[in-house]
């Protein structure tokens, strides 16, 4: 339980992260009741890609998220669960083989 515990802190933490502005990015805009707003940029896996790291204390929580949609979970540098990313609706979804599907 302490991992699944460190492990949600972790994901949640990392998808907090600002979005960075993409300069190519198209400039239409949606008029509503008089305000311009910009659409939405859909979440893709390269958004994810990287090293999400918590430490408490003594001990270090760590998912990596490869760039070909796997997901290795560490606690203190020993790799403890596998498993894929998946983006439905908007939402990250990993599918673990130790664990069952979690949602963000």
């Amino acid at each position: 339980m302490k991992y699944i515990t460190l492990i949600i802190g972790l994901l949640v933490v990392g998808c907090g992260k600002q979005e960075q502005t993409d300069t190519n990015e198209s400039t239409n805009t949606n008029e509503v009741d008089g305000a311009t707003a910009k659409p939405v940029k859909e979440l893709t896996k390269e958004d994810l890609i990287g090293t999400y790291e918590v430490k408490r204390g003594e001990e270090t929580a760590r998912i990596v998220i490869l760039k070909n949609g796997i997901v290795e979970s560490y606690f203190n540098d020993e790799k403890i669960d596998e498993g894929n990313i998946l983006i439905i609706n908007g939402e990250v979804h990993i599918k673990s083989k130790k664990m069952r599907m979690l949602v963000f």
